[in-house]
């Protein structure tokens, strides 16, 4: 709660912890106030006027979200909405980027890559988790197998945000952002 028995307004919002949701829960929200510190901040959506946002914005420390280019795969499947061109986005759509993909930014921002894309990739392909694998790609920004050979210590280092990183370096060196499916992140 925002606010008190002193008879001020008050303001009721739900903190949770990215860690807890997964990928889709985040992107299907759209009412998010704030974010800090691995932790979001939901709006009510009947509470959600621009005062009450403020109030939580002026109560939690919060960071600018990290706008998705192209289109979520939910605005994919449901096939309505308007480009925007110029942004890669529907029109009116507001996307976050996944919080603990965000604390890696002074790593993955430290190559000379186009950073926001980066961020979202890792928020898309392992939304921040360095340990993430789906048996087939591995760590933050989810390296193939295929690509294992590449690295002699990929086995024992797929896991280590720094290590993870290069290797993605590497390859975007070489292809691109290309080698990664999160074609609605770039």
């Amino acid at each position: 709660m925002i606010g008190g028995a002193d008879g001020n307004e008050t303001t009721e919002v739900q903190v949770t912890s990215a860690s807890s949701l997964g990928v889709g829960a985040l992107y299907q929200q759209r009412s998010w106030c704030g974010f800090d510190l691995g932790v979001l901040v939901r709006c009510n959506q009947a509470d959600a006027t621009p005062q009450r946002v403020a109030k939580v914005a002026d109560a939690l420390p919060t960071s600018s979200p990290v706008p998705l280019q192209g289109r979520t795969p939910i605005a994919a499947a449901e096939g309505s909405g308007e480009r925007d061109g110029s942004a890669g986005l529907e029109t009116g759509e507001t996307i976050l980027a996944p919080v603990a993909a965000l604390s890696y930014r002074p790593l993955i921002c430290s190559y000379s890559w186009p950073c926001e894309t980066a961020l979202r990739i890792v928020g898309c392909e392992s939304n921040g988790d360095p340990a993430a694998t789906n048996g087939v790609s591995w760590g933050l920004f989810q390296i193939n197998a295929i690509h294992a050979w590449r690295w002699p210590d990929f086995w024992e280092h797929w896991s280590d945000p720094m290590r993870n990183t290069q290797y993605a370096w590497e390859l975007y060196q070489e292809q691109g952002f290309a080698p990664w499916d999160c074609w609605w992140a770039w």
